[in-house]
């Protein structure tokens, strides 16, 4: 029952010792140190005493092994089956109790089994919500890259219209240089110059209203790319703010998983020090089997280790304090569980919020280079209408030296006519026909001059606003840099976010396998703790059988020495009972060896008629071939007899036909 005692102890923890739970500062830590020290100086005591109570319990064995050798050799005499009843029924409450105990033990295994069995299908579960939620996922971005083939469509689309305008305007310009041709061939230039520059009108009011429609849409590019920078500003904070709670989950589950090392190691040396109390216990289980005459004394030593019972009692409230540590640890981990899984989620609508920003940089990237495209298709309409209004000038200046080469004719008419006042009247109609064409020349220039003058007007409108479609023009081209250079910035800031991201992402796997790792080492810990739970009350189950066994071993010592007085009585007796049966004995010895004689001759008879039996076997073998063989001939000269008589019938068969046909011939001739 002491060792018993010491051996609960031993299996325990110190109860003095708080259970590691949260952070401990230093101070907590120094008295920590201070009760392990002080746990490992009452190991030591409780030792040394488990040392002494063994040495004594050896003397008592060894002067119990002499007395049970004396209590042995009388004892074999014994015709008196009583005492062997009362050790088998012990035997059998013995069995029963063990059995009662490993049919616990089993219902307590299966328990944990069937536990272990619930938390694996709450993991498949878990691990089957995951892969559902990646499939959802997967879906997700298929259909975002369907909506992205739908949108490059829908530019090539508006590339192709983009083409076709193109090739409009280049027709358009043909026609111009056409209609330029003729103006240069044909005098009737000015109804074509009026058309060209009404078609110059309207396509500076196209340019006008392109200039306002490329402004709006350089507009909604700066709105668009501002959203898009706060959105990205935005995700930004959101991935910090996550980076550093992955740091405070990163701290907390190094902590978690220290204590769970502590309690581990705790584990581990209580596991050992109670395998060398299940040794202990199995050593003395086996002397407490004995009996002997120093049960007074180990009994009073039971007195003196009776505290040791107040020490199993407070081990156990140590080892329910353990129990709630590990339940506080489950719920802190279960609670890191749904901090992960919330990180998860955000993690995955930042994933998504990034891949839409990607999406509107590239529209608005597609949306600036057609506003370029449209600004370049302005400037080549610009350089057109140039062209056009220098062609115009062009044609003015010939229209004035025309106009200067006819006054010089009228000129030089006038000083004729005056000259020769006596021309004749050929000369007047001639001076009429120059007269009437200068007039006419003067209407011309007349028209010609109000129409340059309002061409001059039209030009310097269209300078200005070429002018002001340059200026804008530039100011678009700086813009579009400006958002070219914002949107290579978004680019390197989205690369450095889809970084972080990923490393944010291989952190949480991290944080997953190390919470999985934990949760494995908690099962194994409550596991433990239940072993551990049962130990102890298994162990003080069998404190309280060896305290009964011991007031049994009490009376059953005073039967014996009530029975060994009686023994002595009879000794005499007996040593003439065993005198006469060493008599019979030697009897019996030579009566055996006359026997075993007997049996030898017996077994040589017996193995010389085996040896004629296996003779005449193998004599009947040899005729049994031979009557084989016999056999075999027989058949075959049978069957050779069959086939002579087969082709003697033939023959005769033959030789009658032979004959009938002979007799035929013989008729016949």
């Amino acid at each position: 029952t002491a060792t018993s005692s010491i051996s609960n102890s031993i299996s325990n923890s110190n109860p003095n010792i708080e259970p590691p739970i949260g952070n401990l500062t230093k101070k907590q830590l120094q008295q920590l140190q201070s009760q392990v020290e002080s746990f490992r100086g009452e190991t030591a005591k409780l030792r040394a005493s488990l040392d002494a109570a063994t040495a004594r319990q050896k003397e008592v064995a060894t002067e119990r092994d002499k007395e049970r050798r004396k209590a042995e050799e009388l004892l074999t005499q014994l015709t008196d089956s009583r005492k062997r009843e009362q050790d088998l029924l012990k035997k059998l409450e013995m069995a029963a109790l063990e059995e009662t105990r490993l049919v616990s033990v089993v219902a307590a295994a299966e328990a944990a089994t069937n536990e272990q069995r619930r938390r694996l299908a709450q993991v498949v579960e878990e691990v089957e919500q995951v892969q559902t939620d990646r499939l959802s996922l997967e879906r997700e971005k298929e259909e975002l890259a369907n909506n992205l083939e739908v949108l490059k469509l829908k530019c090539e689309k508006s590339e192709a219209n983009a083409a076709t305008s193109h090739a409009a305007e280049l027709a358009a310009q043909v026609a111009q240089a056409a209609m330029e041709a003729d103006l240069r061939l044909a005098k009737s230039s000015v109804a074509h110059s009026e058309a060209a520059l009404t078609a110059a009108r309207q396509q500076a009011q196209d340019l006008a209203n392109s200039r306002v429609e490329i402004r709006s849409e350089l507009t909604a590019c700066e709105v668009e790319r501002t959203r898009l920078l706060r959105q990205l500003e935005s995700t930004s904070r959101q991935l910090e703010e996550q980076r550093e709670r992955a740091e405070r989950l990163e701290v907390e589950r190094t902590r978690l998983v220290g204590e769970v090392e502590k309690l581990a190691a705790a584990q581990a040396m209580a596991r050992h020090e109670a395998a060398l109390a299940g040794e202990q216990l199995e050593s003395v289980r086996s002397q407490l089997t004995v009996g002997g005459a120093k049960l007074a004394s180990a009994a009073e030593e039971v007195a003196e280790l009776a505290p040791l019972k107040s020490r199993c009692e407070s081990l156990v409230m140590e080892n329910r304090r353990l129990s709630v540590s590990v339940a506080e640890a489950e719920s802190e981990i279960a609670r890191m569980r749904m901090d992960g899984s919330r990180l998860k989620d955000q993690c995955g609508r930042q994933e998504v919020d990034l891949i839409e920003a990607s999406k509107q940089l590239a529209i608005s990237r597609s949306d600036a280079a057609a506003a370029a495209d449209r600004l370049s298709s302005i400037q080549s309409s610009l350089d057109l209408a140039q062209g056009a209004i220098r062609t115009l000038e062009i044609e003015r200046d010939r229209l004035n030296n025309e106009l200067r080469t006819t006054v010089e004719e009228l000129r030089t008419a006038r000083a004729a006519a005056t000259a020769s006042a006596a021309a004749t009247e050929s000369a007047a109609e001639a001076v009429e026909v120059t007269s009437s064409k200068a007039a006419a020349a003067s209407r011309q220039l007349a028209a010609k001059d109000e129409e340059l003058t309002r061409l001059l007007a039209h030009l310097d409108a269209a300078t200005a606003a070429a002018a002001a479609a340059r200026a804008r023009e530039e100011k678009a081209r700086e813009q579009s840099r400006d958002a070219a250079e914002r949107a290579r910035r978004a680019e390197s800031s989205r690369s450095e976010l889809e970084a972080d991201f990923l490393q944010l992402k291989r952190l949480r796997e991290a944080d997953l396998i190390h919470l999985k790792e934990c949760e494995q080492q908690l099962h194994a810990s409550v596991q433990e703790l239940e072993m551990r739970r049962t130990e102890v009350e298994h162990l003080t189950t069998l404190s309280l059988r060896g305290d009964a066994t011991v007031q049994e071993y009490m009376s059953s010592l005073k039967v014996l020495a009530a029975e060994t007085r009686a023994l002595e009585s009879q000794v005499s007796n007996l040593t003439g009972i065993v005198a006469a049966r060493d008599e019979e004995i030697i009897t019996a010895k030579n009566r055996e060896q006359e026997l075993r004689a007997a049996i030898t001759s017996i077994d040589g008879e017996r193995d010389r008629l085996q040896h004629q039996l296996d003779e005449r076997a193998e004599l009947q073998a040899a005729a049994d071939l031979e009557l084989d063989k016999l056999r075999n001939s027989l058949v075959e000269q049978q069957r050779l007899l069959t086939l002579a008589e087969g082709r003697a019938a033939h023959l005769d068969k033959r030789v009658q036909e032979s004959a009938a046909a002979a007799a035929a011939a013989a008729a016949a001739a």
